[in-house]
């Protein structure tokens, strides 16, 4: 092998070192849960337009569509399968122990969700139920 041989492998050996750490920076930076996958605000507008089988989420043998902002109302004052469902969800989205989503309807609260501390965004809204009741929601992320 003579020195221009040599000074070229050199040359594509730096090359390939220089692109692999290029890309370990870009996959470092860019992680993938971090990312929202939904504005928080749309999200708790969506519930009131997401429908669920209403055997789905509760105890109650029927099979009749009914919004999950409805069986959020429900659960405050019976306890459900809702809360679950909604921490799936939210932990999908953001991930788990990064969100805590509270709902209130009458005189009870629920909380959904374990993160504690600093929040960097809250979104809060009334949505109206079938009933013409409003169940308030508020969602906190870190």
């Amino acid at each position: 092998m003579n020195r221009e041989g040599v000074t070229a492998f050199v040359d594509c050996m730096v090359f390939l070192l220089v692109i692999m750490v290029a890309i370990a920076v870009t996959i470092t930076f860019t992680n993938q849960s971090d990312e929202q996958d939904c504005d928080p605000d749309d999200f708790i507008s969506s519930l009131s337009k997401m429908e669920v089988r209403l055997s789905d989420l509760t105890d109650i043998e029927d099979d009749t569509l009914v919004y999950v902002a409805d069986v959020m109302a429900f659960d405050t004052a019976n306890d459900t399968d809702v809360r679950t469902y909604l921490e799936d969800i939210l932990g999908k989205m953001y991930g788990k122990h990064r969100f805590v989503l509270t709902y209130s309807y009458l005189e009870n609260t629920v909380n959904v969700g374990d993160m504690e501390g600093f929040h960097r965004f809250e979104c809060s809204r009334g949505i109206r139920i079938s009933n013409g009741g409003t169940i308030y929601i508020s969602l906190r992320l870190m």
